[in-house]
């Protein structure tokens, strides 16, 4: 049986859109203790490829997650420019915050804090 990580890496493949080869890796590792922690990740993007380290398969996740909302679709299958750049991130809280629309929805505050 695969783990989480080794599930999401064997689902996400990516090809390079030129000739010029760039490389996506994804690494389960150890990350600096002050962003430590199963969500958080760092990527590092540069010319010849990003990687995305993180401790446990969520922050590959989020890791990955952030990585595609960075890529330039604009272009089209010309090829999707991502600037070099190093992030790090971890989670503020360790809980996922939940938006209620009430103006269209109500709910009591009795039945929120369910």
């Amino acid at each position: 049986m695969q783990s989480g990580a080794e599930e999401l890496i064997s689902t996400i493949t990516m090809k390079p859109t030129s000739t010029t080869e760039y490389s996506v890796e994804l690494v389960i590792g150890t990350l600096p203790e002050d962003i430590a922690g199963t969500e958080s990740y760092s990527m590092e993007i540069k010319a010849q490829g990003t990687t995305i380290i993180a401790s446990h398969a969520a922050g590959l996740f989020y890791g990955v997650m952030s990585f595609v909302g960075l890529l330039d679709i604009t272009n089209g299958r010309e090829g999707m420019p991502v600037k070099e750049m190093t992030i790090y991130d971890k989670p503020r809280f360790d809980y996922r915050g939940h938006q209620i629309d009430s103006a269209r929805n109500f709910r009591t505050k009795e039945s929120v804090m369910q």
